[in-house]
């Protein structure tokens, strides 16, 4: 897409798809910042990158991935309307 293809009815289009209600001044400020930014993408297509090299040596800080109910079981379960063995009891919604 480029910054010629966007138009106040892309923006409203978009805007409805989003559930965002816009005023006429708003559709007109959107739509050039979206032109704005898609000029600055357009910019970054004609960087030439061939003489620069990865980086390989960047250090990534990872953390174990676990699973938790962060500690807080009885006060969640405190806040249901009905509770059975420390779970949330609801009416059979299926025979």
């Amino acid at each position: 897409m480029s910054k010629n293809e966007i138009t106040p009815d892309l923006v409203e289009k978009v805007a409805f798809l989003a559930r965002i209600k816009l005023q006429p001044a708003e559709v007109q400020r959107y739509t050039e910042d979206l032109k704005g930014v898609f000029n600055w993408l357009e910019q970054l297509n004609e960087v030439n990158f061939d003489d620069v090299e990865l980086e390989d040596n960047v250090p990534t800080l990872l953390r174990e991935d676990a699973i938790t109910d962060g500690n807080k079981l009885e006060d969640i379960v405190h806040n249901a309307p009905q509770q059975n063995f420390g779970m949330f009891s609801v009416p059979k919604v299926v025979e």
